[in-house]
């Protein structure tokens, strides 16, 4: 009995203790110190950086504060620059021990904050794009800030050099094709490699060809590859990795649109749904499935195909009733000799290594839509009428799957996840630690919880859908309303920060009864 409870004992251990949310230290900002529009900026061990913008402009400045916290929420410095209100703040990338804002006004000038918290530096540097250039998606390597650009209707990546302001335009070009039926579909930079990969679609006969080039940190061409020469898919959505031993992975989402249905239509509908950066969300075209593909040497060594069907727990998030009708209506294609698919949109991670294989991870969502009543005048007379306006993303779930090294799918399972929140521009909700020991941890915020699954490498769940509440230091606090967002930030910690209405009827002055804080809470999992 004593070895049957000890056995027990160490089982549940196992199931639920063996991964557990502990909040570690919470801090609390005044919501009206004269500035606005807080950003947090996890920067690994070094600690977090905490950006925002005065309130009013002062001789038609604005002041943008710079706070910098330890990793233990303690402030060390902070730096103030004021910058010309017709600049707006548009993008941020983050680099090793670096944090860069851009900014840009109607005339097409630019200024790049950049910020080194070891260093306490500050460094910026201002310029201008080529007339007519529209610009995107700001990703930083090296010296260098990355942009995807369009100028007269073709391709480039626009580089500036954040210490120096040296510009570089660098264009995009296909043998044989003519610049306007050229792309940027994504780019993506191995910060490791100090290499940046330009995904580019070309629409031919029809169809959507993906190639590949590869630049250095100096924006230079090493490389330039047809990814799709051999495959006969269409691919969506792509990212890529690079393993211990020299070659890529490539992984991502794909649809078999037959030839004759596809539209120039299709390229400008997965720009507009392209991903901003390599740790920001990658918003895809509709997928029926994912792939996951190995090449060295610029040639694909082999490339594996996975319908959405395939996976055995890919429709677990929905009832048991839904899933039966998937599944007969799957039947009755098979009896007609078709395949039936379904096309979802997935914002992909980064693949993540593991000694006997890869790790993918996936988020999937759609659109939503409301109705919205509006008048008009016709002929001097009110009309009511009604359209349609985007409404958002919500996210269902997320799909895990392990690869072996030949790309087979050796398991997969699925995180239950519809967020309270739906974003207007695609993001990645869950958060992972970058190293993986023994299992995967997700986890992501929804309102004011915290949501966590973890599954080991044998796809085996060893917390299933665990849920923490964000609360306050003061038992005595009645939280009223908390927005929240969480991220990885180093170790086995984690970032959770947002906005809370509280109220408090123990406090002895009137004045701090009820408040409205941002605040920052460092967790263990």
């Amino acid at each position: 009995m004593k070895k049957i409870l000890t056995l027990l004992a160490f089982t549940l251990t196992i199931q639920f203790g063996f991964s557990q949310i502990k909040f570690e230290k919470r801090i609390e900002f005044e919501i009206n110190d004269g500035f606005v529009s807080e950003k947090f900026h996890e920067m690994g061990e070094v600690g977090v950086l905490v950006s925002s913008r005065s309130s009013n402009s002062l001789q038609g400045n604005y002041s943008w504060r710079f706070k910098m916290y330890d990793n233990e929420l303690v402030e060390v410095w902070s730096e103030n620059l004021d910058i010309d209100n017709s600049f707006i703040f548009d993008e941020t990338a983050s680099a090793e021990n670096s944090l860069h804002n851009f900014y840009r006004n109607r005339k097409g000038e630019f200024i790049i904050v950049s910020l080194e918290p070891l260093d306490r530096e500050v460094t910026e540097v201002v310029g201008a794009f080529p007339k007519k250039t529209l610009v995107q998606s700001m990703q930083v390597l090296g010296e260098y800030a990355f942009f995807k650009a369009e100028i007269k209707g073709s391709p480039y990546l626009f580089a500036v050099n954040w210490r120096t302001g040296k510009q570089k335009i660098v264009p995009i070009q296909i043998d044989n094709f003519k610049s306007k039926k050229i792309v940027i579909k994504d780019y993506q930079v191995l910060e490791d490699e100090k290499e940046v990969f330009v995904f580019i679609q070309v629409f031919y006969k029809k169809n959507l060809e993906l190639h590949i080039i590869q630049l250095n940190e100096e924006s230079e061409k090493t490389n330039q590859y047809h990814f799709t020469d051999d495959i006969d898919k269409n691919i969506m959505s792509i990212s890529v990795s690079k393993t211990d031993n020299r070659k890529y992975i490539f992984t991502g989402t794909y649809n078999s649109l037959s030839k004759n249905k596809i539209s120039a239509g299709d390229i400008f509908s997965s720009l507009l749904t392209g991903r901003r950066s390599s740790k920001s969300a990658r918003m895809m075209s509709s997928s029926e499935g994912l792939f996951f593909c190995e090449a060295e040497n610029n040639q694909i060594s082999f490339v594996q195909y996975y319908n959405w069907l395939e996976l055995d727990n890919f429709w677990s998030y929905l009832s048991d009733r839904k899933q039966e009708r998937i599944e007969k209506k799957n039947e009755r294609k098979k009896t007609k000799g078709k395949q039936l698919t379904y096309n979802y949109l997935i914002a992909d991670h980064d693949v993540q290594f593991v000694d006997d294989g890869y790790i993918f991870l996936g988020e999937a969502y759609y659109p939503t839509y409301r109705m919205e009543y509006y008048t008009s005048y016709q002929n001097g007379v009110p009309v009511t009428q009604t359209r349609t306006v985007f409404d958002g993303y919500q996210y269902t779930h997320a799909v895990v799957a392990k690869f072996g090294f030949n790309g087979e799918l050796i398991w997969d399972e699925t995180f239950e996840m519809f967020p309270a929140e739906k974003p207007f521009r695609v993001k990645q909700f869950i958060s992972t630690p970058d190293n993986l020991e023994d299992a995967l941890y997700m986890v992501f915020s929804s309102r004011d919880r915290i949501i966590t699954k973890a599954i080991n490498f044998d796809g085996i769940v060893i917390e299933n859908k665990a849920s923490e509440r964000i609360l306050t230091d003061n038992q005595k606090d009645n939280i009223k309303y908390t927005t929240s967002n969480l991220d990885y930030w180093y170790g086995n910690y984690f970032l959770a920060f947002g906005f809370q209405k509280i109220k408090n009827k123990e406090e002895a002055k009137r004045k701090d009864r009820k408040r409205k804080v941002y605040y920052m809470t460092k967790i263990s999992y």
